[in-house]
């Protein structure tokens, strides 16, 4: 909204005006427009993630007894070719090749060194082999897949038609069998809608705008453009509300980042950006010695950089007020066993089986039948239903799930309008859209505590990660918004006696 070229190498042609920069200042999502909050200036080298100049395509496939057959790569390619995807009519699950269809094909790519035909394969594996190696002899990967490359299309069609202005891109990614979404700017609600929606079918990344961190310098030089903003992290396995006031000389054990660079001092964080060097914002540590504890960066790297960092387990005290975090033993590197499992994944459904059992359907009749009852999920007055708490799918077996805060005989007749499959619907105190807004209001009001918000449809709750145990705010959480959110976890686990 307040560009000014006065000052600023560019390039002109046929009245156009271009050129590269580092820009800070504020975006308004609504409004798609973006206001300086210090001068541009012009970008380095330094301020771009560094990729890799030769880009690997690995097979999952153990190399065979004997090693792997050796053919040309023009063969490897005109095999990949006569399997170039081609939706059959009719038929969603399969690809035609001329007159031949492989049935459940989920993409392929070329693996390199050693050159191999990697394909994915939903279903019958033996089958989709034999069709294969009718025209090819060669070094054949065949990978399980949970989604056919059709089903991988009709979701990256389905989020654009739903979210266009949000993304920079959006492509199926064979290699990882996901739809990879690039976003303008980090959306924690656009992300959560995803994953309710999608599960692990789609991977967000933020390709844009990146935050910036309280208190962090907006703009350290070249080489240190502000990380995005981290996604909430899985909390530790303190049990919320049973822990004592932290004081002074409290103890907390967190697993967590340790980043020092040319912008801050070591710090410890909850994510980092994904670019090389990584960027962070977090805690700073006072005490911190990079002689005590092994780590990646620095000069002597393969890609020389005078930032250092790694993943490590800290003990120490935290001065909430101050923002820092005081070792009182020394680091160590983390190991897996160091960070929480993840919770198993509920995929029932609240509602009882009905006499005959459930009508079969698969996970893309749900995604089709959420995106009708609501093309733009908590959002209000979007949605075919009055009152809409949100939509879950259940997995063992599939049902929709959907919860109203309205009439329940009424959401099904409008359901049954645009679905026909197995339906549960239930009833909740709150609407998504009423969920977001105090998920976004508790987590901007509240950054010096919480370090992370989210909404729970299924439970009808908003879910709260706190930097570490606070038992006056979690209280005050408690009067305020009663059984609505809840303290799920902290970053910095108190170390009890």
């Amino acid at each position: 909204t307040n560009w000014d070229w006065q000052g600023l190498a560019s390039e002109r042609a046929s009245g156009t005006r271009w050129g590269e920069y580092v820009v800070v200042g504020t975006y308004d999502r609504e409004a798609q427009t973006f206001t300086l909050s210090q001068p541009a200036r012009e970008a380095q080298p330094g301020d771009y993630t560094q990729a890799s100049d030769d880009a690997e395509f690995p097979t999952p496939c153990d190399e065979p007894p004997g090693g792997w057959p050796q053919v040309s790569e023009p063969q490897v390619s005109e095999a990949a070719s006569r399997l170039q995807v081609r939706q059959v009519p009719d038929d969603p699950t399969g690809t035609t090749r001329g007159d031949q269809t492989i049935d459940g094909f989920g993409g392929l790519w070329l693996g390199s060194n050693p050159r191999v035909l990697n394909v994915r394969i939903v279903g019958d594996a033996a089958a989709a082999d034999a069709d294969i190696r009718e025209f090819y002899d060669g070094p054949l990967c065949l990978i399980p897949s949970e989604r056919t490359y059709a089903e991988l299309v009709r979701i990256q069609d389905q989020i654009t038609t739903t979210w266009p202005e949000e993304m920079t891109g959006i492509f199926p990614d064979v290699v990882t069998g996901q739809v990879i979404v690039e976003l303008v700017a980090s959306n924690a609600e656009l992300e959560r809608r995803l994953s309710e929606r999608y599960g692990d079918a789609v991977q967000v990344t933020v390709t844009g705008l990146v935050a910036i961190a309280p208190g962090e310098d907006p703009d350290p030089g070249p080489g240190s453009v502000p990380p995005s903003t981290p996604a909430p992290t899985n909390p530790g396995t303190a049990e919320p509300g049973t822990t004592e006031a932290g004081t002074e000389d409290s103890e907390y054990r967190a697993a967590g980042f340790v980043l020092e660079d040319d912008s801050h001092g070591p710090q410890l964080c909850f994510g980092s950006g994904d670019s090389y060097p990584p960027q962070c914002g977090g805690i700073d540590i006072t005490n911190w010695n990079w002689d005590d504890v092994t780590y990646e960066g620095g000069e002597d790297a393969e890609e020389p950089t005078t930032a250092r960092w790694g993943d490590y387990v800290v003990v120490g005290t935290y001065d909430r007020d101050a923002n820092t975090f005081t070792l009182t033993e020394p680091a160590r590197p983390v190991k897996d066993s160091d960070f929480p499992e993840e919770p198993e994944r509920d995929d029932s459904t609240p509602c009882d089986e009905p006499e005959g059992g459930w009508p079969a359907a698969t996970e893309e009749d749900l995604a089709n039948a959420a995106n009708d009852i609501d093309p733009e999920p908590g959002e209000e007055g979007t949605a075919i239903v009055d009152g809409l708490g949100g939509i879950w799918f259940a997995r063992e077996p599939f049902v929709l799930n959907v919860a109203v805060t309205g009439d329940v005989d009424d959401a099904e007749t409008a359901i049954r309008a645009v679905y026909d499959g197995p339906l549960c619907i239930v009833p909740v105190r709150y609407t998504e859209a009423e969920l977001i807004e105090r998920s976004q209001d508790l987590y901007f009001d509240n950054r010096g505590d919480i370090d992370a918000t989210g909404v729970a449809v299924e439970r009808n709750v908003v879910e709260v990660v706190l930097l570490a145990p606070d038992p006056e705010f979690e209280a005050s959480l408690d009067e305020q918004y009663g059984d609505a959110v809840e303290v799920i976890g902290y970053q910095l686990q108190p170390v009890l006696d």
